[in-house]
């Protein structure tokens, strides 16, 4: 059973678990030491607070999955915040209320535990100099990240690319309905299980 969450229950909940351990398999970015001993995949949304870290989420559990899953380290990043960008309104989903309540029972369904611990990032030039590949969630993010970092535009990719159509991965703030929720984790989780590996080669 999923919890019906309100605006206050949301926010009190998310401040008194901010120290509890995520998932398992989510581990994320604590030092740039560690992620110079690893390759490091980097997903970018516009705000850091729904898209980029359910590709994360996803594909963190497809790398526990492998035998050189270790050899990776994934994190998600925002271009809200960077020059020119406005922040986001709150830093993490469970803090939009009218939004959590419709995208918790989805990600109950695909079993994602929501890192109560991320906080929204935005994208630095050090992060994206250390990354191996960097996905873009959507053409506005994949342009505002070519323009950002021209020096680095030959690891910025497409996520929609995998799929081999390019498409972008809609908002669901947009719409904001349990569908558009729905629609937007299933396509990111089923692109992630089927091109992991392809994910892994583009960090060559």
């Amino acid at each position: 059973m999923v919890t019906t969450w309100s605006p206050a229950y949301a926010r009190v909940s998310f401040l008194n678990c901010l120290h509890t351990e995520p998932a398992h398999w989510y581990n994320p970015v604590s030092n740039l030491e560690e992620v110079r001993m690893k390759k490091l995949i980097v997903t970018v949304c516009k705000g850091n607070i729904e898209r980029s870290v359910l590709a994360t989420l996803c594909i963190a559990r497809e790398l526990a999955k492998l035998p050189d899953g270790n050899d990776y380290v994934v994190e998600s990043r925002g271009i809200q915040g960077m020059p020119g960008e406005p922040v986001s309104a709150h830093s993490n989903l469970m803090l939009y209320g009218e939004v959590w309540p419709l995208a918790a029972p989805v990600l109950e369904e695909f079993g994602l535990e929501w890192p109560r611990d991320k906080l929204s990032t935005p994208m630095t030039f050090e992060i994206a100099t250390e990354a191996s590949v960097i996905y873009a969630m959507d053409r506005k993010v994949l342009e505002k990240l070519y323009t950002a970092f021209p020096s680095l535009s030959g690891k910025i990719r497409l996520f929609g690319e995998l799929t081999g159509n390019a498409e972008d991965v809609a908002d669901p703030y947009d719409a904001n309905t349990v569908e558009g929720h729905r629609s937007v984790v299933q396509f990111i989780d089923s692109t992630v299980r089927k091109h992991i590996r392809d994910i892994l080669t583009h960090c060559a």
